[in-house]
């Protein structure tokens, strides 16, 4: 499984991400790595999740949704 290259995110949180799969995305931001697997959420996890930052439907990438829970499971926020 070739990964996909680190991108810059945030820079002002030092935060990046890269894509793995069309449903797994790898984070990491200031020493924290975390991958997100979007099969392991429910829809209503995933709504749940970018609702909270005013995203207002379903519309958005599987990357900013992971993004999304990245930020709220990393306990850097």
């Amino acid at each position: 499984m070739k990964k996909g290259k680190w991108i810059c995110t945030d820079p002002s949180n030092e935060q990046y991400g890269r894509k793995i799969t069309e449903n797994i995305y790898e984070f990491k931001e200031k020493g924290v790595r975390s991958v997100i697997d979007l099969d392991n959420y429910t829809s209503e996890q995933m709504k749940e999740a970018y609702e909270l930052y005013g995203f207002p439907d379903g519309s958005l990438t599987n990357w900013i949704i992971a993004e999304c829970i990245f930020e709220q499971t990393n306990g850097m926020y």
